[in-house]
């Protein structure tokens, strides 16, 4: 979760993810309300999670049949591809996105799964809530910092305790920043 989006963020999830899929079965999910195909430097052509989340939005029985239809593959790594519009994110529930991952769980064998949150809402905090781990991701900068302090407090006000939470910081260097 980068409390302040960036393409040096998506990269380094990007990154660790296709790192990680050369030891285990690795599922990446970029939950980015504008995406781009920078990282595979090639046009995004399924965007395919839109029609994902319409069927499972409408509780459609196969939705999972879709999701193994809607894969795509870097390598030994699974990912879907972003959504067509940011409000097809913006629509999903707590309860969606806790179904969704339930049934990654049940249904699939991946080893684990990586979801990128380009955005703070309720579905991405109860992704956050569940997760065994989270890597919070931040440049060195200053504001971020104010961010993060204010993504805590909000964090603590909607019952998820910071402390109780397995948060991994990743300050990536400034030189990041300026090889855009």
């Amino acid at each position: 979760y980068p409390p302040i989006p960036g393409p040096e963020k998506i990269s380094y999830a990007w990154s660790y993810a296709k790192e990680l899929s050369n030891k285990k079965k690795v599922l990446y999910i970029a939950f980015d309300l504008l995406p781009t195909a920078f990282i595979l430097r090639e046009e995004d052509k399924g965007q395919s999670m839109s029609e994902l989340l319409y069927y499972l939005k409408e509780s459609k029985s196969d939705y999972m049949e879709k999701f193994k239809s809607y894969l795509n593959y870097s390598e030994k790594l699974s990912y879907l591809t972003g959504p067509i519009h940011g409000f097809d994110l913006l629509s999903l529930s707590r309860e969606d996105i806790g179904r969704f991952m339930d049934d990654i769980k049940n249904y699939t064998d991946y080893e684990t799964v990586i979801f990128y949150l380009g955005m703070y809402t309720e579905a991405s905090m109860e992704i956050l809530s569940r997760s065994k781990e989270i890597c919070i991701i931040t440049c060195d900068l200053p504001y971020e910092e104010l961010v993060i302090k204010e993504w805590e407090r909000q964090t603590e006000l909607i019952g998820l305790p910071i402390k109780k939470l397995k948060i991994e910081r990743v300050k990536l260097p400034r030189d990041m920043l300026t090889a855009r």
